[in-house]
């Protein structure tokens, strides 16, 4: 069974070799800022917060910023890329802050890591305030490129990672109370591939264009990775 610092002992591994290259770039997450339309003079907590390039965002549009994150070099990292942020080396499902602290809690490609998920869903509803937002970026297991390439997944896997389908994601959330206000696909993958096609020459541009084109027509159930926007089971039920 995987532990805790096990988990820690891999991203420490992971952050150390890859640096701010651990994970998508800067540009990559302001996404994601348009779809919590955040607030100013609120307080956002990032989730398994990397090194810390989305609450840096965050930041920079008038938010109060807080991250946690297992590794301790991830946090070294988003002390450097956002010094003003409170940010510290816990795990999801131990948090310390004190309950109903934050007006938007965001994961952004974690939540298959979690090692006690109904734990972790538990202490994420504490310390949200009753009207808060919730952005959960999380894999698909039915990811259509996934099924030509012959596997599923990430280098994650390593230590931990659970591959859902969208239909299950859904489930999850709602047995764990939340109620799903959005759910559009992460574009990162097809933002890149448009990237590389216009230096691209020769046959590797024919290729990247016939894989633009999929990715232009392909359906929710099949796209890389959900972005779901939910707030709290409860707050719907009383409106």
């Amino acid at each position: 069974m995987t532990t805790h610092s096990q988990v820690k002992k891999w991203y420490d591994n992971w952050y150390l070799r890859h640096k701010n290259k651990a994970m998508r770039p800067l540009g990559a997450y302001q996404v994601f800022l348009e779809r919590l339309e955040l607030k100013k003079d609120t307080h956002l907590l990032d989730v398994a917060c990397g090194n810390g390039f989305f609450i840096q965002l965050a930041h920079q549009k008038g938010v109060q910023v807080s991250g946690i994150d297992i590794s301790e070099q991830a946090i070294g990292l988003a002390k450097k890329n956002t010094p003003s942020a409170q940010l510290n080396v816990q795990a999801v499902e131990h948090m310390s802050f004190k309950d109903q602290s934050f007006d938007y809690i965001t994961c952004l490609g974690s939540i298959e890591h979690f090692l006690d998920p109904a734990k972790a869903f538990d202490q994420i509803r504490r310390v949200s305030k009753k009207q808060a937002k919730f952005l959960f970026v999380v894999p698909n297991k039915h990811f259509l490129f996934d099924y030509f390439k012959g596997s599923h997944g990430t280098q994650q896997q390593d230590i931990k990672e659970d591959l859902k389908s969208l239909r299950d994601w859904k489930n999850l959330f709602k047995d764990n109370g939340f109620y799903t206000l959005s759910i559009t696909p992460d574009t990162w993958i097809k933002e890149s591939v448009k990237k590389e096609l216009v230096s691209a020459k020769g046959f590797e541009k024919i290729k990247l264009y016939i894989k633009h084109l999929i990715w232009m027509f392909l359906p929710l159930c099949l796209t890389y990775q959900f972005v779901f926007v939910l707030e709290k089971l409860e707050v719907r039920s009383e409106s």
